[in-house]
């Protein structure tokens, strides 16, 4: 139910829509591809949003040319006349026939009140003004949080993030029936960019990808401004069993990871903000502040973005991915620190002409991807080992499609896909110039994910 006095913690906009009389309660004022509208229904199915529409309309008698791709642009604005607001609905046809139509919506969305022109003039009424915004999210639930209350039959976790004058709350209902609603709160208005920047940090902290659905601004008085519902991407990790090969099963099963919770599993690239059973608060705003701090410096807005397309992949091509993330991360340390490693270059490319007897020039002399990462890691302080090197091959293996000679050849090749994911959490860590430990989700001992020193290389 939506209450006007206070913030709307869970989507809404089915109320705004569902069960509505036309006319009575609300007014069609653009049908779309329909000449009328009887009846209409919204509902939010998993990550997408199912429109089903009972009416006539000019679908069937549309032709659309073989092989011509058709950009959707259609949509349906009402307004709601209980709470004055115009409804703006993107939809995509899936299904109809000459009475009923099942549409996809794009988005949910309000737009500007035609009859309300204060919305605009009176920019000081702190009944019109935005002063706080809510994101609608998923997966953004897992086992600790740093407080727990029950609040009217809910279990209501949250922590802060203070980010200068700027206050997040991340926050998760838990009803008896299981429903679990996700909202992130800031207490002042963010653009979308710069609240994609918090989410990104907030997820490679959590070891998992927040979902984003939507979100709602209010004023000061807690009235309701604007709202914004999307469609949106499910997240499913490599180590579902629905897209691995018997192989990948099978080591898998020989490594029951408990670590983590098996039906929410999340893997943070440090537990140093957790304890044994919750979040610590400070420790987590310290590490978020870090990356938050780095993000444009070394385009983790890119590198993001590909590590939890990584993430889920299969394991035969996950490695080039992760690969090639710790690639641009490298590039861009290069650029950032040019002057400062024109000395290690140099070494470097003195080392491969006496080693290989080569008669030319030293600034003819390309390095490896091999040699730039030894390079960075030696500038980071952090080791490069020989099991690291040696590993390396696979990522060429799963980029070229190389054929693996044998079994122990196979498995070393599925596991690459955590040493390099592994790798790439201890240059970010390190780049951001945290003290912590990282999580080594390459070597297993008796069941448990090991945390190591940012310093010590990974082990076998």
């Amino acid at each position: 139910m939506i209450d006007k006095n206070k913030f709307n913690t869970n989507e809404f906009f089915e109320e705004l829509i569902n069960n509505k009389n036309i006319a009575k309660d609300i007014i069609i004022e653009d049908s779309g591809p329909f000449t009328d509208i009887k009846e209409l229904n919204i509902k939010r199915v998993d990550t997408k949003i199912y429109l089903d529409i009972i009416g006539n309309s000019e679908l069937a008698n549309r032709k659309i040319e073989l092989g011509k791709l058709c950009k959707n642009e259609e949509k349906i604005v009402i307004k709601d006349k209980n709470t004055n607001k115009r409804i703006e609905i993107g939809i995509q046809p899936l299904m109809f026939n000459s009475t009923q139509t099942f549409l996809s919506a794009d988005y949910v969305r309000s737009v500007d009140n035609k009859d309300n022109k204060d919305n605009k003039d009176n920019k000081d009424n702190k009944d019109n003004k935005e002063n706080i915004l809510i994101e609608y999210v998923s997966n953004m639930n897992f086992n600790v949080f740093s407080s727990h209350a029950c609040i009217n039959e809910k279990i209501y976790d949250r922590f802060e993030i203070n980010l200068e004058n700027i206050k997040i709350y991340l926050n998760s209902f838990t009803t008896k029936q299981e429903k679990n609603d996700q909202f992130i709160y800031y207490n002042c208005i963010l653009d979308e960019k710069e609240r994609i920047k918090i989410k990104d940090c907030i997820s490679f902290i959590l070891g998992k990808p927040i979902v984003y659905k939507g979100y709602s601004t209010y004023s000061e008085n807690k009235e309701l401004i604007n709202f914004d519902f999307v469609k949106s991407s499910k997240f499913i990790g490599s180590k579902s069993l629905y897209n691995l090969t018997d192989l990948e099963i099978s080591y898998l099963h020989e490594h029951e990871f408990t670590m983590f919770s098996k039906e929410k599993p999340f893997f943070p690239p440090t537990k140093d903000y957790l304890n044994e059973y919750d979040i610590i608060p400070e420790k987590f705003n310290e590490i978020f502040c870090s990356i938050y701090n780095i993000y444009e410096q070394y385009d983790l807005n890119e590198i993001f973005w590909n590590y939890w397309y990584a993430e889920c992949s299969p394991y035969h091509s996950a490695a080039s991915q992760f690969g090639a993330c710790l690639e641009r991360i490298q590039e861009r340390y290069f650029e950032i620190n040019k002057n400062q490693l024109k000395e290690k270059i140099i070494e470097k490319q003195e080392e491969i002409k006496k080693k290989k007897n080569l008669k030319i020039e030293l600034s003819k002399i390309r390095l490896s991807i091999k040699d730039k990462f030894k390079i960075l890691f030696d500038a980071l302080e952090i080791e490069f080992n020989e099991l690291e090197e040696i590993t390396w091959e696979f990522r060429n293996y799963s980029a070229h499609a190389n054929k693996t000679k044998n079994r122990e050849e196979d498995l070393k090749f599925i596991k690459s896909k955590d040493l390099f994911k592994t790798l790439l959490n201890r240059v970010i860590l390190k780049l951001s110039g945290l003290d912590v430990k990282y999580v080594d989700y390459y070597s297993v001992s008796v069941n448990e994910y090991k945390s190591k020193e940012l310093s010590k290389g990974i082990e076998s």
